[in-house]
């Protein structure tokens, strides 16, 4: 029956890690350049991107199916004894697994609660009748400086994942 499946959960793996690392990479390498590039404009823009389909959600969902389906295929692959682990394929796979656990931690523990701040400052100035205060308005810039950075790093710990995994079975 688990080699029937087996092809679906590897797509699974396969989709689902494309859509979280193609949002972050696309995000580090072409997005966040392009808003501090723009200045004012890309400020008024980047607000609305979370609230386009729920984008940190759909890439916390991305990424946990890709880790949960990574999980079961190095369990399946190993036949349930983990032993495969020392060959070069499954230390590979088991070095790439890793880092794709990193980026997850990161990402939602280190970058979600940023973002969730931001959107409570912004949400406070909305209803307020006042303008921004210095204070906020500073905030939100250390928040903001604090996910590029976070991004970047998870951008970087993401495709080392992609090229572990890429050249496990050559090695």
């Amino acid at each position: 029956m688990e080699a029937i499946i087996f092809p679906y959960i590897r797509l699974i793996h396969i989709i689902f890690g494309t859509i979280w690392v193609g949002s972050n990479l696309f995000m580090a390498l072409f997005l966040y350049p392009a808003v501090k590039l723009s200045g004012n404009i890309g400020n008024q823009f980047l607000p609305y991107l979370p609230k386009t389909n729920n984008m940190p959600m759909t890439m916390t969902i991305s990424g946990f199916i890709a880790i949960v389906t990574g999980i079961w295929i190095i369990y399946y692959m190993s036949g349930g004894s983990f032993d495969y682990l020392s060959s070069s394929l499954g230390k590979c796979i088991l070095i790439g697994g890793i880092l794709g656990l990193i980026a997850f931690v990161n990402g939602v523990f280190y970058i979600r609660p940023k973002g969730l701040k931001i959107d409570k400052i912004a949400y406070n100035i909305s209803k307020s009748d006042n303008p921004p205060t210095q204070q906020d308005i500073n905030e939100i810039t250390r928040l903001s400086n604090a996910i590029v950075k976070a991004t970047n790093f998870e951008a970087i710990v993401l495709a080392l994942c992609l090229i572990f995994m890429g050249i496990a079975r050559y090695i």
